[in-house]
């Protein structure tokens, strides 16, 4: 309990007068800016530290800490703001939390709407006079949106000198139980993140369970059936708890240093997470995000860039919240000492999603320069100032501005057609039209579409509508598209009509390979792997495994773009395995010593995989012989891959060698000096997450 000299002056009065805030346009391509205006400097003071919740109607509230200084010798006060309209007005700040009469700093503020309607908050207390100046944590909740506020309690902790820190909000876990993630020194000194609970609402608070050593600011989630994750800095580190935080593992190694970071929960499969980037030697600290997936893994969704500072590295900044508006877009929430503001940034759930890019690249350049294809086009305009701006300025793999194709006037239509060297079964279209120049954005109208004759279009595959784009948007095709011709046409457009880049993707049918020959794109290291048209999963051909010879592996390699998340799905004929028909996952080299993944199908049917002796993944009958399956790889990382059999997960493989990407697949014989391996492949495709 607190002591009555530690009296908290707790303001009951939250005004609701809404000032209209000044918007820019903000997007992620353009991370200098930001979309609404939250609070600004006023004199001495100026904000920090923002937290964001949520509750049941819609309405927004933000915690801030107020104070001349990040922190120092002068005291600073917790404010609170309030905005009914998804995050676009604000109400007048009202101060919350003030201990200055005291001596005290107020400091970790972080809010949170309890189901009940509650709010919640949780602060720590801070004296620059003292030795030991983190003087505990406490919290304390409001039952009236924000009016009155309950005495404060104290988290007890057995951390060396009573230091506890937060980071982050009180959630709720299973149980009805409130969590909170606190940080500090255990009794030998050793900083760690510990959990500490409260059966009660918050009015009595357990004992703590150490989460992580030597990491301190922490985010919590609960995501249901008694399942919590901890993400943590400096590491970046992701813990899970299965039975709500009495036991905790190292869940999810990211690699990314991170400030602050922060857990939203989106649905019970996908938390939406921030963090502060701490730069180099002090430098700008900005903020970045992720929509994690945790049975997916880390690298399932690309890492996006959501606001830097206009200032030159600042560092000061950062600390990012965020919420799911009740118009279904993520606002997340951040403060910058060199604008002196907190700030918000919008973005939509489909920003974060997975750009899964299904299939194999073509290598448009390599083969325009190889004059193995053609293109035919109006876009033609070319400066000497602007070398990057050609016609394979299309496909050069840069969404730089002058990394392009253009016009070189204004009218519309524009056509770009690209002639391929023969037909593909396109998966993927990835398209950027008109990217932005100058801190400014153009927009684009186009229409795609495929042809196998060059004569007949039909319908797009494919529509843009006045779009501006600044990076490569994907499209995946359900239903594979076979294409010779690919036509864009833009018939809209701000300015010159550009086309910045265009990718195409395949999948491996081997239906345009020739019968006895080596399919396009892949290479035979050893005995003999050809098209044949002997068996096919679809159509009238596949690729066939067969080691015909005593003195060398069959060993049959396609290679694809490097990246540490890699699923690999094709379809298996086996016919025989004396010695094994083998699947290696590898990484810049056609050897053993080059695998990553070696999983191999034997004459029982069973699968196994190998890291320096086999392993059992399936038993015997998981692969019927003389009958086509289906299998895929699915490897988060290059530590382990899922591998699952007709869709069905029959277990994990572990990895045999160590590398940070995969780029090829390679199908082997399973003994050098032994013959009579046989089977064939059919639909392959590689995925690739980003």
């Amino acid at each position: 309990m607190l002591k009555k000299t530690m009296v908290f002056v707790l303001v009951f009065v939250l005004l609701t007068i809404c000032i209209p805030m000044p918007m820019v346009n903000a997007s992620l391509s353009n991370p200098e800016t930001y979309d609404v205006l939250l609070v600004s400097s006023n004199g001495t003071n100026k904000p920090f530290f923002p937290s964001i919740t949520k509750s049941s109607n819609g309405d927004l509230y933000v915690s801030y800490y107020w104070s001349p200084t990040h922190g120092g010798d002068i005291e600073g006060v917790v404010r609170l703001i309030k905005s009914t309209d998804n995050g676009a007005t604000w109400s007048t700040p009202v101060t919350i939390l003030d201990q200055r009469a005291q001596g005290f700093d107020v400091r970790g503020n972080h809010i949170n709407m309890l189901s009940n309607g509650d709010l919640a908050l949780t602060f720590f207390l801070y004296r620059y006079v003292d030795a030991v100046k983190v003087k505990g944590a406490y919290f304390c909740k409001s039952s009236d949106g924000g009016v009155t506020w309950s005495t404060p309690v104290m988290v007890p902790t057995t951390n060396k000198d009573g230091y506890n820190a937060i980071c982050g909000p009180a959630i709720e876990v299973g149980n009805g139980e409130l969590m909170l993630a606190t940080y500090g020194p255990d009794p030998d000194g050793r900083t760690r993140v510990t959990i500490s609970k409260s059966s009660d609402g918050g009015a009595t608070w357990g004992s703590e369970t150490t989460v992580a050593y030597d990491n301190n600011e922490a985010g919590l989630a609960y995501v249901g059936n008694n399942i919590v994750y901890c993400i943590v800095r400096p590491s970046g580190n992701i813990y899970r708890s299965t039975d709500n935080g009495a036991t905790w593992s190292l869940y999810t190694v990211t690699s990314t240093t991170m400030h602050a970071p922060d857990f939203y929960k989106i649905d019970d499969t996908r938390l939406f997470t921030t963090w502060c980037r701490p730069g180099a030697s002090g430098g700008d600290r900005a903020v970045e995000g992720k929509l994690y997936y945790p049975e997916k893994g880390w690298n399932y969704t690309p890492t996006r860039l959501i606001y830097a500072s206009s200032g030159s590295s600042v560092y000061d900044m950062g600390y990012p919240g965020s919420v799911l508006t009740n118009d279904n877009r993520v606002l997340t929430v951040y403060y910058d000492t060199h604008n002196q503001i907190i700030a918000g940034t919008y973005t939509k759930l489909s920003d974060w999603e997975p750009r899964a890019r299904k299939g194999q690249k073509i290598n448009l350049l390599s083969k325009y320069n190889a004059g193995q294809i053609t293109v035919n086009t109006d876009m033609t305009w070319t400066s000497p100032d602007y070398p990057g701006v050609r016609v394979s300025g299309a496909f050069d793999g840069s969404v730089s501005y002058f990394n392009a194709a253009f016009k070189g006037n204004s009218t519309v239509p524009s056509h770009y057609i690209i002639n391929l060297d023969r037909v593909y079964d396109i998966t993927t279209l990835g398209i950027c039209l008109k990217p932005s120049y100058a801190g400014s954005s153009y927009k684009e109208s186009a229409d795609i579409y495929f042809s196998t004759d060059g004569v007949n279009w039909g319908d797009p595959v494919k529509s843009y509508v006045n779009e501006s784009q600044d990076e490569v948007k994907y499209t995946n095709f359900t239903t594979p598209i076979p294409a010779k011709h690919v036509k864009v046409v833009v018939t809209q457009s701000q300015g010159w009509p550009v086309l910045n880049e265009i990718e195409l993707y395949s999948l491996d049918t081997f239906e345009y390979d020739t019968v006895g020959q080596v399919p396009m794109g892949y290479s035979v290291v050893g005995a003999s792997g050809v098209v044949s048209n002997a068996q096919a999963y679809e159509g009238t051909k596949s690729l066939r495994i067969y080691d015909n010879s005593a003195s060398v592996l069959t060993n049959v390699v396609r290679t694809t773009e490097a990246s540490s998340y890699k699923e690999l799905e094709f379809n298996i004929y086996p016919v025989a395995a004396p010695n094994g028909n083998v699947i290696c996952l590898s990484s810049g080299g056609n050897e053993n010593t080059n695998n990553v993944f070696h999983i191999g199908i034997f004459s029982d049917g069973s699968v196994k995989y190998y890291n320096g002796a086999w392993n059992v993944i399936g038993g015997p009958g998981t692969i019927g012989f003389n009958t086509w399956s289906k299998i895929r790889i699915e490897a988060q990382d290059t530590t382990s891959a899922k591998i699952y059999i007709n869709d069905v997960l029959i277990g994990t493989a572990g990895k045999w060698r160590t590398f940070s990407t995969i780029d090829r697949v390679r199908f082997q014989s399973g003994s050098t000096k032994g013959t009579g391996d046989d089977f064939y492949i059919d639909n392959l495709m590689f995925t690739r997450y980003e």
